[in-house]
C-alpha cells in the first residue's frame, strides 16, 4: 500500500507501519497502556516525553489562556477548548454500551476500562484495581494517611489535588459550574447537577413508605425522618 511506504517498522497488533523505531515504541505503549512518563507534582503519567512537558505548563502561574465567558484562565488552548464545552454541556464523544457522554476522547477511552474490566495497577494492600499510576498512587495515601496536598492560606491539607482546589473557593468565593438557565454559580459540579433539577418536573428519589418523591437524597432523607 502507498501509504505504508517508507514504514519499515510495523506494529504486529494493528499493522501500523513508521519510519522510525522509536516512534513505534511509543505507538505500542497505546496497546500496552505503558505509560513511563510521570509528572513530580500530581503522579500523572503520559506516554509521551512532549505531553508529560505540556502537562507540567498546567502547574505554572503563568496561564495566558483566558475564557471570554467567565474569565476563568488556562495554560493550555488545549485546557481552554476542554473549558469552553463545560458552559454549552456539549459531550460530543459516547459510550457505545452505556451511552454515556464526555467531553473529549480520552475521557471515554479512560471510561471503557470500566466495562473492559482492563485495569493493570492493583495496590498491593487492599487488591482494588486501576487503569492509571496516578489513581494508584492517589488511592495508596488512604492507606498511608499521607495528605500531600496543602492549602497555603489555612494549612488544612488534603489526600488529591481535586480536593485542594474544591476548598480554595470556600476561600476565594470562585463559582465555576454555571446554570445556563438561571446564571446562578456553584462551586462543585455535582450542585449544578442537583440544581439542575429544580428547573424540570424530575423528582429522581422516592420514599418507599408513601411514593412521595424529592429532587435530592437528602431531602428524601430529611423526610424518612419526619
Amino acid at each position: 500500500m502507498d501509504c505504508l511506504k517508507g514504514k519499515r517498522f510495523m506494529c504486529d497488533i494493528c499493522n501500523a507501519g513508521y519510519s522510525q523505531k522509536s516512534n513505534l515504541y511509543t505507538h505500542r505503549r497505546t496497546h500496552t497502556g505503558e505509560r513511563p512518563y510521570m509528572c513530580k507534582d500530581c503522579g500523572k503519567s503520559f506516554a509521551k516525553r512532549s505531553t508529560l512537558n505540556l502537562h507540567r505548563l498546567t502547574h505554572l502561574e503563568v496561564k495566558p489562556h483566558p475564557c471570554d465567558l467567565c474569565n476563568k484562565r488556562f495554560a493550555l488552548r488545549t485546557q481552554l477548548k476542554r473549558h469552553y464545552v463545560t458552559h454549552f454541556n456539549i459531550k460530543p464523544f459516547s459510550c457505545e454500551i452505556c451511552h454515556r457522554g464526555f467531553v473529549d476522547n480520552c475521557d471515554l477511552n479512560n471510561h471503557m476500562l470500566i466495562h473492559t474490566g482492563d485495569a493493570p495497577y492493583a495496590c498491593q494492600s487492599c487488591k482494588k484495581v486501576f487503569d492509571r499510576p496516578s489513581k494508584l498512587k492517589s488511592h495508596m495515601f488512604t492507606h498511608t494517611g499521607e495528605k500531600p496536598f496543602v492549602c497555603e492560606l489555612c494549612n488544612k491539607r488534603f489526600i488529591r489535588k481535586s480536593g485542594l482546589q474544591y476548598h480554595h473557593r470556600t476561600h476565594t468565593g470562585e463559582k465555576p459550574y454555571i446554570c445556563e438557565v438561571c446564571n446562578k454559580g456553584f462551586m462543585q459540579k455535582a450542585s449544578l447537577k442537583v440544581h439542575h433539577l429544580t428547573h424540570s418536573n424530575q423528582k429522581p428519589f422516592s420514599c418507599e413508605q408513601c411514593n412521595k418523591q424529592f429532587r435530592t437524597k437528602s431531602d428524601l432523607n430529611k423526610h424518612a425522618y419526619t
